[in-house]
This record gives C-alpha cells, sequence and structure tokens, in this order.
C-alpha cells in the first residue's frame, strides 16, 4: 500500500487503481490493466478487503485480475483470484464472471470435459436446461423451429432489433457462445446446432448482444454440417458477420472471421483468401486480447497455407514459430493440432529425423508420435486422437504407402459433418482405394472400388460448392476411376483436367501428385516417353513444394524407364 495506512485513503487509491486498470483493459492493453489491478488490490487489507464497505470494490478488482490474468497466460494466478471470487461472492450473479474465465482457462488447458459440465452447470442455474442424449431427430427438431422463427425475420430487423438488457438471459448467451472452443474438440458435435438454436431463439425473444452474432453463425454451420445446405449456411454466416459489426463487437470480430474463415466460408471461397483471412485474425485476436482465437486462427492459417501447397520450408517455419506461441499463451488444448500439423510438415519436407517437433509443450513429457496419440486417448480427447490418425493416413498416402494409409483411414473416419478434416481424408482414402483396387484380386477390388467410387461422388458434391478449391481434385479421383474401370481414353482426359486445374487454382502439391499418377498411368498403357516427361513435372512440382521426402521416388520411376 505504498505507506498508505488512512483507510479511506486506502479505499479511493484502490478505485483509482481499478478504473485505470479497466479503462486499460478496454484498449487491449491487459498487461499494463493486471498491474494496475493488482497495485488496487495492494491497498486493501487482508482483514478490511471482503467487508461490507469494500465487498463491490473488491469482487470488481478480482473480477478484472482474473480476466488479466488469463489473458497474459498466467492461469495458476488467474485460479487464485477465481477460487477467492467464488468463495465469498455473495450471490451467482456475483459469481459469473470468475466462472466465465474458469471456464475459458479449463478450455485452454485441454480440460474439455471439465469445461463443459461447468458451463452446463451455470447454465442450469441461469434457467437454460439441455437434453442429455443428443439424437439427430431433436437436432432437427430444433433446428426447423428455429428456422420458423428467422422466417418471420429480415437481415435488416434483425441487424434494427433492440439490444439485450436482461442480465441473466445476456450471461446464459456468453456462456453458450464459450462453448463452441471445447464442443469443437469434443464427440458431442451434434450439441453445437442445439446451442446456437438456444442463442438464436433467446435473441429473437430478448433482444441482441454481441454474442447473439455467433448462435447465427451456429445456425449457418448447422445448415451445411446437418443438411449440407452451404448457400444457406453461407449466407447466414454473412448475416452473423453483419450483426457483430452493426452491434460495435470489436473485440469479436476476429472470433467471429476465424470460425467464418475455418468453418464456412472454405465451401465457397477459394483457399488463398481464407488463409489471408485467417492470418489477419490472428494479429486482430493478439491485440484484443482474444488469446484463444489467436491460437485457433493460427492453427487453421497453417493448415490451409498447407492445402493452398505453401512451401514446407517456410511452412515449418511458420509452424513452428505458431507452436512456441501457443506454449507461450498456454492454449495447451490447440497444441495438439498444432504438432499434428509440424509432424506432417516434418515427414514430407524430410526433416523429422532433424527436429524435435516436441519441445517445451505438454511440459516436455511427450517425445513422439506414439505418446501424443496415447495422451490424447487416455485424457479423453478422441477428436484430438481421430486428428493424429488422420495426419498419419494423409502422410502415408502422400509418401505411398497405401496399405498403411488405407488401414488408417479405416480409423480416423471423422464424423460425417462437412468438415476440413473431412474433405482430406476422403481424398486420400479415395486415391488409395482406387491404388489398392489395381493391386487386388477381383473379389477384394470390389471393396476398393465401392470406397472409391464413394469419394467420386462426395467430391461432385463439394465441386459444386467450389470449382475452384476442389475442382482438380475430383479430375484426380475420376481419372483413378476411369484407369481402374480401363477406360483409356476418359481417364487420360480426367488427369490432364485435373493438372491443368491445379495449374490455373495454384496447387503446386496436388498438380504434382496428378502429374505422378498420369506418368503411372502413361507408364501402365505402354507410352513411356510421355511418363517420363509427366515424372519430371512432377518432380519439379514437389520441388516447389519441398516435399524432399518424397523426390526419391520418382528419381526411382524415371530410373525404372530408363
Amino acid at each position: 500500500s505504498l505507506g498508505v495506512t488512512d483507510s479511506s485513503m486506502c479505499t479511493q487509491f484502490a478505485e483509482l487503481n481499478l478504473k485505470a486498470g479497466e479503462r486499460t483493459m478496454e484498449k487491449f492493453n491487459f498487461t499494463s490493466g493486471l498491474s494496475y489491478i493488482e497495485h488496487g488490490l495492494s491497498f486493501l487489507t487482508k482483514e478490511s478487503k471482503w467487508s461490507s464497505s469494500n465487498y463491490d470494490l473488491c469482487r470488481s478488482l478480482h473480477e478484472a485480475a482474473c480476466l488479466a490474468c488469463y489473458v497474459n497466460a498466467l492461469p495458476t494466478k488467474a485460479n487464485e483470484y477465481i477460487s477467492e471470487l467464488l468463495e465469498n461472492a455473495h450471490c451467482l450473479e456475483h459469481k459469473l464472471k470468475a466462472y466465465y474465465v474458469m471456464v475459458k482457462n479449463l478450455t485452454s488447458s485441454g480440460e474439455n470435459k471439465q469445461a463443459l459440465k461447468k458451463t452446463f452447470d451455470v447454465l442450469i442455474e441461469l434457467g437454460e436446461t439441455f437434453p442429455t442424449e443428443y439424437t439427430p431427430e431433436i437436432v432437427q427438431k430444433e433446428l426447423s423451429k428455429t428456422k420458423g422463427i428467422l422466417n418471420n425475420l429480415t437481415k435488416e430487423s434483425i441487424l434494427t432489433s433492440p439490444k439485450l438488457t436482461d442480465e441473466k438471459k445476456l450471461w446464459a448467451i456468453k456462456f453458450m457462445d464459450n462453448l463452441s472452443g471445447p464442443l469443437t474438440i469434443s464427440t458431442n458435435y451434434q450439441m453445437g446446432p442445439l446451442i446456437a438454436c438456444r442463442m438464436v431463439q433467446l435473441s429473437s425473444q430478448y433482444g441482441y448482444c454481441s454474442e447473439s452474432a455467433f448462435g447465427f453463425l451456429g445456425y449457418g454451420l448447422a445448415q451445411i454440417s446437418v443438411f449440407e445446405d452451404v448457400d444457406e449456411g453461407y449466407r447466414w454466416g454473412k448475416i452473423a458477420l453483419s450483426l457483430l459489426e452493426s452491434l460495435g463487437g470489436k473485440g469479436y470480430l476476429p472470433k467471429m472471421r476465424c470460425l467464418f474463415s475455418s468453418y464456412v466460408s472454405l465451401w465457397k471461397e477459394p483457399y488463398q483468401v481464407s488463409s489471408n483471412v485467417l492470418l489477419h485474425s490472428h494479429s486482430e485476436a493478439m491485440m484484443v486480447g482474444d488469446v484463444e482465437y489467436a491460437s485457433i486462427s493460427a492453427f487453421f492459417y497453417n493448415r490451409q497455407c498447407l492445402v493452398c501447397g505453401q512451401n514446407l520450408m517456410l511452412a515449418e517455419k511458420e509452424c513452428k514459430a505458431i507452436a512456441s506461441k501457443m506454449v507461450h499463451l498456454k492454449q495447451i488444448q490447440m497444441c495438439y493440432g498444432q504438432v499434428n500439423t509440424y509432424i506432417f510438415i516434418l515427414k514430407i519436407n524430410g526433416n523429422y529425423d532433424k527436429v524435435n517437433p516436441f519441445p517445451e509443450i505438454f511440459d516436455g513429457n511427450i517425445s513422439n508420435e506414439e505418446e501424443l496419440l496415447n495422451l490424447a486417448l487416455s485424457s479423453g480427447k478422441q477428436i484430438n486422437a481421430k486428428g493424429i490418425l488422420s495426419n498419419r493416413c494423409q502422410v502415408a498416402f502422400w509418401l505411398g504407402h497405401y496399405e498403411e494409409a488405407a488401414e488408417l483411414a479405416e480409423k480416423a473416419r471423422p464424423p460425417p459433418k462437412m468438415s476440413f478434416m473431412e474433405v482430406y481424408h476422403i481424398f486420400c482414402e479415395g486415391l488409395t482405394a482406387f491404388q489398392l483396387a489395381r493391386r487386388s484380386s477381383s473379389s477384394a477390388a470390389s471393396k476398393w472400388m465401392e470406397i472409391g467410387e464413394e469419394a467420386v461422388e462426395r467430391f461432385r458434391f463439394y465441386e459444386k460448392c467450389s470449382t475452384w478449391n476442389y475442382e482438380n481434385m475430383l479430375f484426380l479421383l475420376e481419372a483413378e476411376y476411369h484407369r481402374c474401370k480401363q477406360e483409356e481414353g476418359e481417364a487420360a482426359a480426367k488427369y490432364r483436367a485435373s493438372i491443368k486445374s491445379a495449374q490455373e487454382h495454384r496447387f503446386v502439391h496436388e498438380e504434382a501428385l496428378a502429374l505422378e499418377f498420369y506418368g503411372d498411368f502413361l507408364r501402365s498403357i505402354r507410352r513411356a516417353v510421355e511418363s517420363k516427361q509427366s515424372y519430371a513435372n512432377a518432380r519439379v512440382c514437389y520441388e516447389k513444394w519441398g516435399a524432399h521426402a518424397i523426390i526419391p521416388r520418382l528419381e526411382e520411376k524415371i530410373g525404372q524407364i530408363e
């Protein structure tokens, strides 16, 4: 208390520091904000700080302190402030900010079950209950009910509606919005549409707040994941962005752009556009103190750069830097996905045996990929475990280990919800199936052809959503199908179409793959000169991509022709 002994003066200094801290944090400077808040707390003695005269002041200081600690990656200290606040708070309303930060802390540290449980416990106290079992019928019923409400609204009427003033309903919507993080990595993925519907219903009845916009985004996502109606999902995603901007939710815009670019726009806009938005979202989220979505934006930026064919040496540097930042920000949950991406890059660029992708992460307890998988399984993180297996499947596919890729594909198949993971899983599994169909006996070949044909049908749907992103992949799957059917003319035309599409849309890695498979096809029909040229062109593309682990395979194929 800097020698100040008069109790009234101590209170005044504490109040002044609270105001300074809150104003600083409103400008998204949480480091200075925490300094002011802790300085303010130092003026309150242990005996007096929770007294009736200082109760509101002390509660406000603790609420600000736990948030500032979370943003400044001080989870242990945040938990200390949260515990003291919960111990001394007089009622539920005075505990809500502490619970809110507690859920964020739990999510960031990977304790998703606890985060979900605490959120639903609080929602029950706020008068919002949800079914314990989530069937497709329940989800569709809620979506139909919400659609009925929205049929009576226009975009303009939503944007000009009154703001939400009921404090309990406001906090209920805030906690539902807080579920977006843990639910994306939960096996209870069907819960997402139910949460979104409730947010829309409450907002339509009581008024709108910044978080309401995420209810509309979630409703849009449900149109895509449940009904596969991409146009309707994209439309509601755009409305959500407009609503948030009209409500002045500047601090939430990076999160909204991150979710929109990661789950919605990939079905309509070029990946190259989405990846740029995600990079900006990462920077903006850091500026406003949203460390959770700064990390999520960075993760999806990395993944989308990979599917754009970013040079793997550059990708390795960026991935390492992002992983280090996640560790620094104590966003341990996102480290699972980031390390997974890092492993893929290192295995394809040939540096896996030279670089340790696990430094500092998980308190140094993880030293290899198998331990990472075991940690995910033992801690109940099934989505993370599937992500690790799917990553292995894709590595095996790109390295030409098709039997291994097929075995992993079956284990790692993601839930059918129109996801980024689903697209690339089906692509690799479909092409793997066609490879194995040509090598198998007739009885086994029929099984592989069925898997491959399902992939072709799926990509016909994807291509209708975004020609730019998925046309070359569809053409390559169709080429492999025709090759298996010994329809040489159709196969050749589709290979060339895939190569051209990949070139035009700037997917150098998929251009390389199409050129290599075209070379395989030409070799099988004894057109050696053209085959060798296609292999040489593929090698150039793989080198541009930085896929040094794949290039020896091309050299071997060229050597076999010579």
